[in-house]
């Protein structure tokens, strides 16, 4: 995967659209209960792997901070991260809340990197859609061992939200 092919992919809006209403249509209420976190400071570890090694990722995939748009550029995501970390590592919440939690807080932008922000309302497939699928696409490739199939679907949900 690079950055153009992804962008390409997205192109066909018909099939991502389609993508999007399997993912959504999955039902992962069971598949919650086998998130593997023990304890708040847990998920945080795991969840700032996860987000550490997809950024490399996408690095290596040419995303760089050019490809983002000057409203959700580098700052945007550094507070991102910064605030979702001060609120999950504070918040009562079951830790599987937390590890995902985080992890699509951080993320909930990334789609930003593929389209044009502004002009996505002209679009089926918008930048929290793009972003799951982004997501999901490093997950396949380049997660596993850092999180389960089944993590990285509820994390790409929680990514998904975002546009609602």
């Amino acid at each position: 995967m690079n950055l153009e092919t992804f962008k390409k992919a997205l192109g066909d809006e018909a099939v991502m659209w389609q993508r999007i209403q399997e993912i959504c249509a999955t039902n992962t209420s069971e598949q919650y209960e086998s998130v593997r976190v023990t304890a708040r400071q847990d998920a945080l570890d795991r969840g700032i792997g996860v987000v550490h090694t997809f950024f490399v990722e996408l690095g290596k995939a040419g995303f760089t901070s050019q490809n983002f748009e000057p409203g959700h550029g580098l700052g945007h995501i550094l507070r991102d991260y910064i605030n979702a970390l001060r609120l999950l590592n504070k918040m009562e919440a079951d830790p599987r809340d937390i590890f995902i939690g985080f992890i699509a807080g951080v993320l909930h932008d990334v789609g930003c990197f593929t389209m044009d922000r502004y002009q996505e309302s002209k679009k089926a497939v918008r930048h929290a859609e793009a972003g799951a699928l982004l997501f999901l696409e490093v997950a396949e490739r380049s997660l596993q061992g850092k999180m389960s199939e089944w993590e990285a679907l509820l994390v790409a949900k929680a990514i998904m939200g975002h546009t609602h």
